[in-house]
């Protein structure tokens, strides 16, 4: 999450789709990053008081939904905000997880992630176990409400995320910020990942994300063929 009053806007942070690379380019007018520099009490709680925003905002985890950003915010402040996120393909996304997890040491599923022989092992094993995988979805929860009404202004996809973040900035009439790459995974393109097979087993638990942002839910829409 990263949230400015000059410009205002809101920009909501699902996992593994370029967020960290858009709170680092916006981290010079980010009131949270703002608020944990104050160390002072008085001059912090004078600071909260002129933004007029709740001091509970600043205490939200890194990926809060929407929906519970406005409850916290209010409905006023909220709606007053230009609000965004980016999503990402949900095959795409679920390869990342497990590419993160199976790189970085420090990750909350590292050792359960290493005790797979790869990702198709992964997938087939972890699916049959739980009925579910790692990532943090489905990305709709972070962007709609309980009844399907999307909060954000705009959802900009993960695969034109250059493009997306140009249309950001002149929305809001910034120029000279750059949009660096962090926290990336490493894996070869997510198409050569998968098999019809492996695709299909991912179905049931993309098909939400697919429908919700325009993806197709067809492995041969990809060139994915055995």
């Amino acid at each position: 999450m990263v949230i400015c009053d000059d410009p205002a806007f809101l920009f909501i942070h699902v996992p593994k789709a370029a967020g960290t690379s858009v709170a680092g380019a916006f981290a010079h007018l980010d009131l949270v990053r703002a608020h944990k520099r104050l160390k002072d009490p008085v001059k912090r709680a004078a600071w909260v008081a002129e933004k007029d925003i709740p001091e509970e905002v600043f205490a939200l985890p890194i990926h809060t939904p929407a929906h519970h950003i406005r409850a916290v915010l209010g409905e006023d402040r909220f709606n007053a905000l230009y609000r965004f996120a980016i999503v990402r393909n949900p095959w795409d996304m679920e390869l990342s997880w497990y590419t993160y997890n199976a790189q970085t040491e420090s990750a909350p599923h590292h050792k359960r992630v290493i005790g797979y022989a790869d990702f198709a092992d992964y997938l087939r094993k972890h699916i049959a176990e739980h009925g579910a995988l790692l990532a943090n979805g489905p990305q709709t929860k972070y962007v709609f409400d309980e009844d399907g009404t999307q909060l954000v202004d705009d959802v900009f996809r993960y695969e034109d995320v250059d493009q997306g973040f140009t249309t950001v900035l002149e929305r809001l009439g910034l120029t000279g910020i750059e949009l660096d790459q962090f926290n990336q995974s490493y894996h070869v393109p997510w198409t050569e990942a998968y098999t019809p097979e492996t695709f299909e087993l991912v179905r049931a638990i993309a098909q939400t994300d697919a429908d919700a942002f325009g993806y197709p839910s067809e492995a041969s829409a990809y060139g994915i063929s055995s």
